[in-house]
């Protein structure tokens, strides 16, 4: 039966004299609609739609003549059912954009996100996100005690942080009271486009648990609302109820640090001693047991001398980052599922605050690695929590954060600009506020990772901490990570790790590096005639937790 509907259109490619092509699936009728009005957001289309589910676009003029929008911007309707009534009645939406929004999107403020900011007191020791422009993103206390959320969210209309400091009130609670919701305002951010919501609030305080709601820009739920209530992605760290996945506000400002005078070592100085948090400790007699597996049990094993006696230099640490499943014998971490999160399992953040502090004190760097490829396929946060098309919630695509895949999980988008500040403000973070030396990078071949991506990785890492350590796990090794040489990439050496194999097993080793003494001057020689430009680009090893 016909069903009246209001759709509302912004005009934002300035088309002049603008009308409404619409069409069904099924049946050969289609509408040319003029506008029938504007209002503060833009004009305004009065339909009598045939079928409630439609599709539609806007095009120049009446009839069939153009120009046209991009079928990019194909736009379709699919209403909520709700007590047999089909609702809303009104739709708004952008003339960039092919979302269909259920509520009226917030206009961006007149401010950008980086002038709202830098009004704003901030805690020493807090690391507040800057990568692509200063952005806020996360949970942050601040110097007055108030807390300033932030979300990267391109595509939302509107957004709100909920938690038990307003009774987790935000639009779709079963008993909704809009008093009590927190709604966070839009600003230009990332390319000078309206991205980044903001909001400063003093109901919400230390060790909070808090989540965005997102709506628009989101795939739609079970009762076809575009409304999400998502995790952070830039959360530091989880609730432990594994059902929420709620994010906790922490200070790190708070960490008594110790390590005044620290530098880090030089590349060539590095002895790397390679550890899994779990496994390093996990049921040894020595340790309290409490601090079986735990970053306590690290720190208890330098207390103890264990490293010293081994003559290493640096501690390499398998993935901290939030692994979706209990740690143990046969999880290393590198599934993550959010980049700036640290494993729950393994102890608190202050906890891994003191494992650095100690170490440091006992002369050992700390370096951590970050598996920036791939995420997990189950606890999947960051799956479609910015749709960049709506299509891609029917095909099932990851949106902003995913193209593509990889032999371990989804691949992450680390050639996107937007993506690659997330991963960079994760690296970021944990210089700040974990005071970490620096950082392995785990499969990084160009089939993997975006290269363009590393090499803007290590300008800004090495700008952000000019001695910061970086290694990248590139096998077969490749010449571009090298940059000049002195200045590039270390690279775990794959053809020192096969010959040494061969050799030892007086055999090949997969069917290439052959039980001879054939390259055996170079490869002691940094590998110059293979692929490096410098010795600091050469890690040599012979056993790493893949190769055992």
């Amino acid at each position: 039966m016909p069903h009246s509907i209001t759709i509302h259109f912004d005009n934002a490619l300035k088309l002049s004299d603008p009308h409404l092509w619409l069409w069904y699936d099924g049946i050969d009728i289609t509408h040319n609609v003029s506008p029938t009005g504007h209002d503060d957001y833009g004009l305004i289309y009065e339909v009598e739609v045939r079928q409630s589910r439609f599709h539609f676009k806007f095009k120049q003029g009446e009839g069939h003549d153009g120009p046209w929008e991009d079928d990019s911007l194909n736009r379709s309707y699919y209403p909520q059912k709700m007590n047999s009534t089909l609702t809303p009645n009104k739709i708004w939406c952008k003339g960039d954009k092919a979302f269909v929004y259920d509520v009226l999107p917030r206009k961006s403020e007149s401010d950008t996100a980086e002038q709202f900011l830098e009004r704003l007191n901030f805690k020493p020791g807090m690391y507040v996100t800057g990568s692509g422009g200063f952005s806020g993103l996360g949970a942050t206390l601040l110097d007055d005690g108030r807390v300033l959320f932030g979300l990267y969210h391109p595509n939302a209309a509107r957004v709100y942080v909920m938690g038990g400091f307003n009774n987790w009130q935000r639009p779709g609670h079963a008993n909704e009271d809009p008093q009590q919701f927190i709604e966070m305002k839009l600003y230009q951010g990332y390319f000078g486009l309206p991205n980044i919501w903001l909001v400063v609030t003093e109901k919400a305080a230390l060790n909070d648990e808090y989540k965005f709601c997102v709506q628009g820009g989101v795939p739609r739920d079970h009762k076809n609302r575009s409304l999400r209530y998502q995790t952070d992605p830039y959360a530091r760290v989880l609730v432990n109820d594994f059902t929420t996945n709620n994010a906790v506000i922490i200070d790190p400002s708070r960490f008594n640090w110790q390590d005044q005078g620290w530098n880090s070592p030089d590349t060539k100085d590095l002895i790397l001693y390679e550890l899994s948090v779990h496994g390093f400790t996990d049921d040894d007699p020595d340790i309290p047991q409490q601090h079986h597996g735990k970053f306590t049990g690290i720190t208890d094993r330098i207390n103890n001398g264990y490293f010293e006696q081994l003559g290493v230099t640096a501690l390499s640490l398998m993935p901290l980052a939030e692994f979706p499943s209990m740690q143990g014998p046969k999880t290393l971490g590198y599934n993550p599922s959010l980049f700036c999160t640290v494993e729950r399992d393994f102890g608190s953040p202050d906890d891994l605050r003191e494992l650095v502090n100690v170490a440091h004190q006992h002369g050992l760097a700390l370096i951590l690695d970050q598996v920036f490829n791939h995420t997990d396929n189950q606890f999947n946060p960051l799956w479609q929590v910015i749709l960049e098309h709506p299509d891609e919630a029917l095909r099932n695509d990851g949106g902003l954060y995913f193209n593509g895949t990889t032999p371990w999980g989804n691949r992450v988008a680390t050639e996107k600009a937007d993506v690659q500040n997330m991963l960079i403000d994760a690296c970021k973070l944990m210089i700040v506020e974990y005071h970490v030396d620096g950082f392995r990078f785990d499969a990084t071949h160009q089939q993997y990772m975006d290269h363009g991506f590393m090499q803007r990785l290590i300008t800004e890492l090495k700008g952000f901490k000019p001695d910061v350590i970086l290694i990248a796990e590139n096998l077969p090794n490749q010449r571009d990570l090298n940059r000049n040489g002195y200045d590039g990439y270390a690279q775990w050496c794959d053809q020192f790790h096969d010959k040494s194999k061969a050799l030892l097993r007086e055999g090949d080793y997969e069917h290439q590096w052959h039980y001879n003494t054939n390259h055996m001057g170079d490869m002691f020689y940094f590998s110059k005639g293979q692929f490096a430009s410098h010795t600091n680009n050469v890690v040599n090893y012979c056993e790493s937790h893949d190769e055992n």
